[in-house]
């Protein structure tokens, strides 16, 4: 009224589903937050573009021993020893730069003090405060690795002593033969290939199988067995006695029998 503002018109607009939407958001990334930092596995988070490192927990600190600011804003590469990056990522890790999830993947990170260490890496896409990003989720598997190596190592060695022995030496599971030494073949008569993959009690004479099969059950269960003589047949069907000396050992990481 002459020129004066009298009134005015108001419009509301129902926002509370908006607002619970940004509340359950915020609460969920806040547990996720917590989770991130508390995590046992180090976390490194990437710009699923250009591969950057933008955040990390401590977990991934202590695994590489540096500082998290010595760590965001560096490439993802340099988590990784220099002859692995020239020799090219593999098509796994590749694909985690597109953010699709990837199958585990082993591979190795270097430490600030130049260690090498072995991990396992699974990787996804996910989105922090509205922004998608590379998670990988790096386990240390050094001594675990380790550890399959000296077993690697242990039954490499095994086998060169077994193939000097001049005794028959053969490893079988369960009655299955694994392994057998050259002169196991050569005192049977028959090929590597007709052996392996059949069973004990093929080359046992009938008359000694019950007593073969007592044995071994005895042996699965803790009991202590003396040497025992059984006959075998070779491949011309020659009877030959052979006294048995036989233990449970680890092979292939499972038990096995070493006769």
């Amino acid at each position: 009224e002459d020129g004066n503002i009298v009134g005015a018109v108001v419009t509301f607009r129902d926002i509370t589903e908006r607002k619970q939407a940004q509340e359950a958001l915020r609460q969920s990334e806040e547990r996720y937050r917590k989770q991130f930092e508390e995590a046992i596995d180090a976390i490194f988070l990437a710009d699923l573009g250009t591969g950057m490192l933008v955040d990390c927990n401590i977990a991934a600190s202590e695994l590489v021993e540096r500082e998290k600011s010595e760590i965001i804003g560096k490439h993802q590469s340099f988590l990784h020893p220099a002859e692995d990056i020239k020799n090219g990522f593999s098509e796994t890790f590749k694909s985690h730069m597109t953010g699709e999830p990837s199958e585990r993947l082993e591979d190795r990170v270097i430490t600030k003090s130049g260690q090498i260490k072995d991990v396992a890496i699974r990787a996804s896409k996910i989105t922090i405060e509205g922004k998608e990003v590379m998670q990988g989720i790096f386990r240390d598997i050094t001594e675990r690795k380790r550890a399959e190596e000296a077993l690697r190592e242990s039954e490499e060695r095994y086998s060169t002593m077994a193939n000097f022995s001049p005794n028959v030496v053969l490893v079988h599971k369960g009655g299955t033969i694994h392994y057998i030494n050259e002169s196991g073949i050569k005192i049977l008569g028959y090929l590597r290939d007709e052996i392996i993959g059949k069973t004990v009690f093929e080359f046992i004479s009938d008359d000694s199988k019950e007593l073969v099969a007592k044995n071994m059950q005895r042996r699965i269960s803790g009991q202590h067995v003396e040497n025992y003589e059984v006959k075998v047949i070779t491949k011309s069907k020659d009877i030959k006695y052979f006294l048995v000396n036989a233990a449970i050992i680890p092979y292939e990481k499972e038990k096995a029998f070493r006769v």
